[in-house]
């Protein structure tokens, strides 16, 4: 394939990005972690931000991202999740450079669109999470390492360290940027090792020099002692971050060695024991099937282990170092803690994975070329290619289905924001939950300031001053109750409890509602938001 045919389909591949993240549009979730680095975002903008405010602020290259976006754009939804579908369209441009560069412009356009493709990578383009940023400047790290390859000399040293710090800068991302951090040391090793032994068997020159391999460490070095040294600055603790990080993922997201091999079983396998298939109705947006591209790319690792091809070897541990330490890791320093893992995660290691299944499937179908001819070599090519997309299919519907739930469930919330704006109700309103408060203070760009109080329900006595407080205002006061499939049962018996402290001289109606009915799909059952405006007023 010549040059400008590979550059037209990339572009067409990107249209392809363009197409499935309109398709998939979701925006923010609402109660996940995409509130927190759209918060964060808003107080860089106000001077409000501090690093050590909470573990999911040590990575603020996400929400600097997303800062840059409001204050190019206004605080939206769309421009919440603006930086993550460049980043895709990054990630894909850059996948398509490490292939081309390794093996031509066949791998390379087919490594970008199993990348573009993978559920893994599409279903998250419009959410505000971190994972699409971690996957693209690990991407970046890959490809100036390829660069530092092939110059060679003295000067290629300079590469390999940038190669290295670029590698480094995935923590600031999020920490599981140290998991990558070890993937890359690990790869640049295997390189270091295949040519020293090489070198002692026939003579032939190593891959890579101990040199290099220095200059690798030292830019992963930098990185991480400016890490720590941001900590130490803040805390006095240069490992503040590791440990605080570590101690709040055990206490918020529990797993197991056991838990963990169940959940590697439905990424690689589709089994799960609450479901006898990848089309049970119990898929989950959260933990889902890969798809054939992960055996794929296990295949591209072997051969090119066993054709000892090192370019191959170093793709392949950087994509699979990090699984296993997701899959039997910890998240603590103090303790063995094991990872809650997602299906997000591996967007870290989508580059290198799109690049060694399109090797694997191209290499595979030239084997039949060479046997049965040129026909047979396109037909089982295009047969590899069908059974990946095949594979991904339920997943597709999983996905599109959550984001609709999500969408009109934003729609119903900005909703809420655009009652409160048309009433001009200036008072203080009283929110079911506190994710909501600062949801709903996104949603009106932050251009006007609303009064939202979280119902105290962990203090009856505080409860019951806040409720008794509204009844004895001389103006309404509004109360914002909403919930959805998640949180339905807590949420009836809390809206019951705010009754119970309705006096008879006071009382509560409805005077609003933005109920918007999540998607019920085929194998998914998505997020049904239930949100109702109250007023409570003197009788």
């Amino acid at each position: 394939m010549d040059d400008r045919k590979a550059f037209l389909l990339l572009a067409a591949v990107i249209g392809l990005v363009l197409s499935l993240s309109y398709l998939m549009w979701s925006g923010p979730l609402y109660w996940f972690d995409d509130i927190n680095y759209i918060t964060y975002a808003h107080q860089m903008l106000t001077g409000t931000f501090s690093v050590v405010q909470s573990p999911y602020a040590y990575g603020f290259l996400p929400s600097a991202a997303i800062a840059l976006s409001f204050l190019l754009l206004g605080a939206s939804p769309f421009s919440a999740v603006l930086p993550n579908l460049i980043e895709c369209i990054a990630m894909v441009v850059l996948t398509f450079l490490i292939g081309r560069k390794l093996y031509g412009n066949d791998v390379a356009v087919l490594s970008a669109f199993l990348c573009a493709t993978a559920p893994f990578v599409i279903g998250y383009t419009s959410r505000a999470l971190p994972d699409m940023l971690l996957g693209t400047i690990a991407a970046l790290s890959i490809y100036v390492f390829l660069i530092a390859q092939e110059r060679g000399g003295k000067h290629s040293h300079y590469l390999y360290a940038a190669a290295g710090a670029i590698a480094g800068l995935t923590i600031f991302v999020k920490l599981l940027g140290l998991a990558f951090m070890l993937a890359f040391f690990v790869g640049t090793a295997a390189l270091y090792l295949m040519g020293k032994g090489r070198r002692m068997r026939n003579g032939v020159a190593i891959a890579i020099g101990g040199n290099e391999v220095i200059s690798v460490v030292a830019g992963l070095m930098i990185v991480f002692i400016a890490y720590d040294l941001m900590f130490f600055v803040y805390t006095g603790s240069p490992f503040y971050g590791m440990i605080t990080y570590g101690q709040n993922q055990a206490a918020i997201s529990h797993s197991s060695i056991s838990q963990n091999i169940s959940v590697l079983l439905v990424m690689f396998f589709g089994y799960s024991a609450t479901y006898t298939s990848i089309f049970g109705e119990d898929v989950s947006w959260n933990i889902f099937p890969l798809g054939l591209i992960a055996f794929w790319a296990v295949a591209g690792g072997v051969i090119a282990m066993a054709s000892r091809k090192k370019e191959g070897v170093f793709l392949a541990a950087l994509t699979w170092v990090l699984p296993l330490y997701l899959f039997f890791g910890t998240v603590s320093l103090s303790s063995y803690t094991s990872i809650f893992v997602t299906s997000r995660y591996f967007i870290a290691v989508a580059a290198p994975m799109a690049v060694l299944a399109s090797y694997a499937m191209l290499d595979m179908s030239r084997a039949f070329g060479v046997v049965f001819g040129e026909t047979v070599r396109t037909a089982m090519l295009a047969a590899f290619i069908a059974a990946t997309i095949i594979s991904y299919m339920v997943v597709y519907i999983v996905l599109y289905n959550y984001s609709i739930a999500v969408s009109e469930n934003n729609y119903a919330l900005g909703s809420a924001v655009a009652y409160l704006n048309d009433t001009h109700y200036d008072g203080q309103l009283l929110v079911n939950d506190y994710g909501y408060v600062t949801y709903l203070d996104f949603l009106s760009g932050y251009r006007r300031q609303i009064n939202a109080v979280p119902l105290n329900f962990s203090h009856m006595n505080d409860l019951k001053l806040q409720i008794s407080g509204a009844c004895d205002s001389t103006s309404p006061t509004y109360v914002f109750f909403a919930f959805d499939n998640y949180t339905e049962t807590q949420s009836l018996i809390n809206f019951n409890i705010v009754k119970s402290f309705i006096t008879a001289d006071c009382m509560m109606k409805s005077v609003a509602s933005f109920n918007e009915q999540g998607a019920q799909g085929y194998a998914f059952n998505a997020f049904d938001l239930n949100a109702t405006m109250y007023e409570i007023n003197r009788t």
